[in-house]
């Protein structure tokens, strides 16, 4: 995996690029939380099939914070664009997004026809499944997670945004041992601009159905049957509004499918991919 850091109109932004071969190239984009591209390493087998690509958002991973404290969905969308017009050799595109990865993807296709196919995971297109988040939280039944809360509300940062993540493994990985989950979530790496600033300001009110009505081209959907951070019935309503669509359920996944369940993540993309690839081609 090569990183490289692309110094584009709003600041340096930090990419990984597997191989390249001449493959269709398939632009990756993480999660919410602060999370980077490390949080996607799971998809790594998909180096067989396209040229991959994992993309740092403004203030995740090693990108650098946004200069001028934007990190709106047409800001990520933004900076986006001008990676893919800087690195790309051409040839058929896609996007995959995950969670929040997925609202900007879903952004970007309604404003951009740099792409051909995409790949929607764990995501929604409006704010309905905050809820059913927030309502997992209450439920987790930790003692701790009161302090935790408390210090990262007292001194938002990426240490205690960090510790607040790993604090909420269990509803991200529901279909682990509470140990286990909390490990996982603490392997992963957080910055709490970005993080702080989409909670606050990008979730609450958000509707992307009209974007998502715009989209025309080949889309997988991909759900986590176990999902409670943004449940399955999200990605049903995603795939039924749009108009190419193939919704895949992963049974005994949360979240994180691609980590949990990575051989029946790959296989669905793959299967997808045998089928619309001579039409992306």
């Amino acid at each position: 995996m090569k990183k490289i850091i692309l110094s584009i109109s709003k600041g340096k932004r930090c990419i990984y690029q597997f191989g390249h071969k001449g493959l269709p190239e398939l632009y990756c984009v993480h999660g919410g939380m602060g999370l980077g591209s490390d949080s996607l390493i799971g998809l790594a087998p998909l180096s067989d099939i396209f040229d991959l690509t994992f993309i740092d958002l403004r203030g995740c991973g090693d990108s650098e914070k946004a200069q001028d404290e934007q990190y709106d969905l047409r800001d990520f969308t933004n900076d986006i664009i001008e990676i893919v017009k800087t690195v790309s050799k051409g040839g058929p595109r896609g996007i995959f997004g995950h969670s929040l990865g997925g609202m900007v993807a879903i952004d970007l296709l309604s404003h951009s026809n740099l792409f051909q196919f995409s790949i929607l995971a764990n995501t929604a297109m409006n704010d309905k499944w905050r809820h059913e988040s927030s309502e997992a939280v209450q439920n987790m039944n930790d003692a701790n997670l009161k302090n935790v809360l408390e210090r990262y509300s007292q001194n938002p940062s990426d240490k205690t945004i960090q510790e607040l993540a790993t604090s909420y493994g269990p509803i991200y990985f529901p279909e682990l041992e509470k140990v286990n989950a909390k490990e996982i979530m603490s392997n992963f790496h957080y910055r709490n601009d970005a993080s702080s600033y989409t909670s606050e300001k990008v979730y609450p009110g958000m509707n992307l159905a009209p974007d998502v009505e715009q989209i025309s081209i080949p889309t997988l959907v991909i759900a986590g049957n176990m999902d409670v951070v943004v449940p399955p019935v999200c990605q049903e309503e995603l795939a039924s509004l749009l108009k190419k669509s193939t919704l895949v359920n992963i049974k005994d996944a949360g979240h994180f499918p691609f980590v949990t369940r990575n051989t029946e993540f790959i296989n669905s993309i793959n299967n997808w991919w045998k089928d619309i690839r001579e039409v992306i081609q």
